[in-house]
């Protein structure tokens, strides 16, 4: 594999790991040399002086704990001998700072070799996380996972793109379906697995006279890590709030109330105001009922009196909610589309939404959530289980 050192910068790894990658052994899933550098990779990140600036840095490494990580590989204790693919070549995206440390996570703990490729966006967490990663393998007791890690950055260039496809066993593509599209120009083996994960998003829903007897405080501030916390950029990120119930106008009142107060220190772009204006203008092009709220540009609420199927392919971020209240569920149907991804809910017995996803067969919803978790890890992703998917059963039979 010919690949010139000016055209990739490393992060994480080196030319000369890149180039033998191939010929690295594959790994039983959630093999202890492993488990022992995330146990160690958590402590250092959870150490970090300025981790309470950076609350998805923080999740990650509590993610990643010895704890959790040995309940879940307590599920896989049954299972016949699992081990990696092979060199897993993760495309990561530029909107969610530390999805690259996650699909990483997903190649180290399935036994894989990773190559993990990053947004040439700067983060101050990407620095954070991938100098604790190095600072480990410094370490001699973990220079066996160093052949297994390679963080790169590199522009727009195919052949990069097109030869680290050729080798791999695995690709995992994060990012919108134009991406998705770009990448799947380049071939893969023909053994290779493809994960791909593409244009999502999300929806909420709120009993209104349950949520009243509420605390609303920490339900406004649950609400904002779903939201704001990730500028509404992540696919869980609720887009819409259905309301249900008698008393909603008593309850929209307070709710957006009390958001309104977790504000002050959002920091929001110059263009975003304009952005939001202009997706309600195009949107009220087509539907001439709807009607904005704002009383700053930090929280714009869209009130629509219908619900099509395209709706939120209008959607906008930053703290744009489109709002709609509904006489019963089967109003949501026509959202549950394909891209639907989570419907996060207070005060609605989820036995009555699994009955609604069934009653419909609905193609879409991976995930069904109380408010507050819409962004808690797993080792599944729409509803993909990361593990068995980036890893071979090999099957004994006697």
């Amino acid at each position: 594999m010919q690949l010139e050192d000016r055209d990739i910068r490393f992060l994480v790894g080196n030319k000369e790991i890149l180039s033998r990658m191939p010929m690295i052994k594959t790994l039983e899933i959630f093999h202890r040399n492993i488990l022992l550098f995330l146990e160690e990779l958590s402590s250092k990140l959870l150490r970090e002086s300025e981790l309470r600036k950076y609350p998805d840095v923080a999740a990650f490494a509590f993610w990643i704990r010895k704890k959790n990580l040995e309940r879940q590989r307590e599920t896989y204790e049954n299972e016949q001998l699992k081990v990696g693919r092979g060199v897993a070549f993760h495309i990561t995206p530029s909107n969610i700072p530390i999805q690259f440390a996650v699909s990483l996570v997903y190649g180290l703990l399935s036994g894989n070799i990773n190559i993990i490729r990053i947004s040439e966006k700067e983060f101050n967490e990407v620095t954070i996380i991938c100098s604790a990663i190095n600072e480990l393998l410094a370490e001699e007791k973990h220079c066996e996972i160093r052949d297994y890690i390679c963080i790169i950055r590199y522009g727009h260039k195919d052949d990069i793109t097109r030869q680290l496809s050729e080798i791999c066993d695995a690709r995992i593509v994060w990012g919108g379906d134009q991406t998705i599209q770009n990448i799947r120009r380049f071939p893969i083996p023909p053994r290779a697995a493809e994960l791909c994960f593409a244009d999502r998003d999300s929806i909420c829903l709120i009993d209104a006279d349950q949520y009243l007897q509420a605390d609303q405080k920490v339900l406004a501030r649950d609400f904002y890590n779903d939201t704001y916390e990730v500028d509404q950029n992540a696919c869980s990120s609720p887009r819409i709030i259905i309301w249900l119930g008698k008393r909603v106008e008593e309850a929209k009142e307070i709710f957006w109330n009390m958001l309104s107060k977790e504000l002050p220190d959002y920091e929001l772009p110059q263009v975003a105001g304009s952005e939001k204006l202009l997706r309600f203008c195009i949107l009220a092009a087509k539907d001439r009922e709807i009607s904005y709220i704002s009383d700053n540009t930090k929280l714009v609420r869209v009130q629509v009196k219908h619900i099509s199927e395209d709706l939120l392919d209008y959607k906008s971020g930053m703290g744009y909610f489109f709002e709609y209240t509904a006489k019963n569920l089967e109003e949501i149907v026509p959202l549950l589309r394909k891209s639907c991804q989570t419907i996060s809910c207070y005060g609605i017995n989820h036995e009555i939404i699994k009955e609604l996803i069934k009653k419909y067969g609905v193609r879409g919803v991976d995930r069904v959530v109380f408010i507050g978790h819409t962004q808690e890890l797993s080792l599944e992703w729409d509803g993909v289980n990361m593990i068995d998917s980036l890893s071979r059963k090999i099957s004994i039979q006697f």
